[in-house]
């Protein structure tokens, strides 16, 4: 095998060592919940979630009904109401209401929100209570105040966390072609030394 070969196939295995995997943490579900009732979307409304000890990207699926175009906005915390903006996006179907956030991750322990804007388009929520994932020490935004969600009936959503780590093998992998690159290595210095 000639050197050229040679460095490619190290190379071919040491990029193949650099996989990862992604894993979601679902931080807030009460999609199954019963429906009681639907807020619209002129309201401005608002739901917190806190995340758990790790980082990721969102994905947000959320109960909506109508018919029209939806932004949702991801929001800091500012003392149990939403902050300033962190990240925008859209979608011009309800009946796929998946808001990806991709650009933006997300920090560990840390409640943000997710508001929505759009006509022609209600959130639902179910009943107040703590049921569901993530639920019970959040709060709802409605016309400008925020309220436990024990209180007010919680807006229905399944708020994941995806986190890209990778495996122990990945690990293996690595440090095997990196062991098999310096072996190569010194048996070249040898050869032409």
């Amino acid at each position: 095998m000639n050197t050229t070969c040679r460095s490619f196939f190290f190379a071919f295995v040491l990029a193949l060592s650099l996989t990862s995997t992604a894993s979601a943490d679902v931080v807030f579900d009460n999609l199954s919940q019963t429906a009681l009732g639907s807020t619209p979307l002129t309201a401005l409304p608002g739901a917190s979630f806190t995340t758990l000890s790790g980082t990721g990207y969102l994905t947000v699926t959320l109960g909506l009904t109508g018919s029209g175009a939806v932004t949702a906005r991801l929001y800091n915390d500012a003392g149990n109401k939403p902050g300033t903006t962190l990240y925008s996006t859209m979608v011009t179907s309800v009946t796929s209401p998946t808001f990806s956030f991709p650009s933006y991750s997300v920090s560990p322990l840390t409640r943000y929100w997710i508001m929505l804007t759009g006509a022609g388009v209600r959130w639902v929520n179910s009943p107040s209570s703590s049921n569901g994932t993530g639920v019970k020490n959040e709060f709802v935004y409605l016309y400008g105040h925020s309220y436990a969600n024990t209180v007010s009936g919680p807006d229905k959503m399944l708020v994941n966390i995806t986190s890209v780590t990778p495996e122990p093998s990945t690990y293996l992998l690595l440090c095997i072609s990196l062991g098999a690159v310096g072996v190569v290595r010194r048996k070249m210095t040898k050869s032409n030394g």
